[in-house]
């Protein structure tokens, strides 16, 4: 996944989620229902515990994503509108209203057991460019979990995090200006999706449209955000063969989330206060 961004933790988990759980009712999840199996290896079942746990927040994109579901489940509504990220937003500031529990000891344990549990799943290549939708729905949510936990710490301070010059959250910021171009580049496509390294975003009909670098890098918070995630990873390690079927390398993982002086160059801006919700949130949650 040498395309693999800051992004990338929380939007391959989003995908994962909507994927596997459209109809997401966390109290009645099973293992079987999660994965879609008559019975679950021992692989699903940890990956089932990891996802259901509430002793720590080291998950961060997954508590997250609970967070924009509970908001919209107490605002009535039956269905969400795919260019409406009203939900998102206030889901965003819900969690970061909240006290985060997780410190990187606790965080590495869950990791390196999913490594553990999980070599053979972890052991498939994946073609992170295609269409998450017809990935496999194991392969998506051990990925999704283990990238969950490993980058959860630094996940949770890029969402929460606000410049000095800004009265909104960056990663909202950084949302809006490329949701903004999807939903300009698919004519309002009413059922896009990200592919799993943020690098495409797919039509109803399967047509596969670039998403500019250059999105990111005009929002000035983050290059910010991004020196999270170096930090992280230097001190920090998956397992090498991990590393090699997510990023391809660190090197490769550092130079793509880097900025350079042609990602700042004629950016697309916003210009609407209409976007594209990045969860799919209408297939989430009916």
């Amino acid at each position: 996944m040498k395309a693999l961004n800051f992004l990338l933790s929380i939007l391959i988990v989003f995908a994962v989620v909507v994927r596997a759980t459209e109809d997401y009712d966390e109290k009645n999840l099973t293992c079987e229902k999660l994965f879609n199996v008559s019975s679950c290896s021992d692989c699903q079942k940890l990956i089932f515990h990891d996802i259901k746990q509430d002793e720590n927040d080291c998950p961060a994109p997954i508590r997250f994503i609970k967070e924009v579901v509970k908001v919209f489940k107490e605002s009535g509504k039956e269905k969400a509108e795919p260019y409406n990220t009203t939900y998102f937003k206030k889901g965003l500031e819900s969690y970061c209203d909240q006290p985060f529990n997780c410190n990187p000891r606790t965080a590495e344990k869950y990791w390196t057991k999913i490594e553990h549990v999980c070599a053979k799943e972890l052991s498939y290549k994946v073609d992170w460019s295609s269409d998450p939708r017809k990935v496999d729905r194991t392969t998506l949510l051990v990925y999704g979990t283990l990238l969950s936990y490993y980058f959860g710490i630094p996940e949770h301070h890029a969402y929460c995090y606000k410049s000095p010059n800004s009265d909104e959250l960056c990663v909202a910021e950084i949302y809006e200006n490329v949701l903004e171009y999807v939903k300009k580049a698919t004519k309002e496509d009413p059922n896009p999706i990200f592919s799993l390294d943020f690098k495409y975003v797919f039509k109803s009909d399967g047509t596969k449209i670039p998403i500019p670098k250059k999105l990111l890098c005009d929002e000035e918070c983050y290059e910010t955000v991004v020196k999270m995630y170096k930090s992280w990873i230097k001190h920090y390690k998956l397992s090498p063969k991990v590393v090699e079927n997510l990023f391809g390398s660190e090197d490769a993982f550092i130079d793509y989330i880097s900025c350079k002086a042609d990602d700042k160059r004629d950016v697309v801006r916003r210009t609407s206060g209409s976007y594209l919700s990045p969860l799919r949130l209408h297939s989430l949650i009916n």
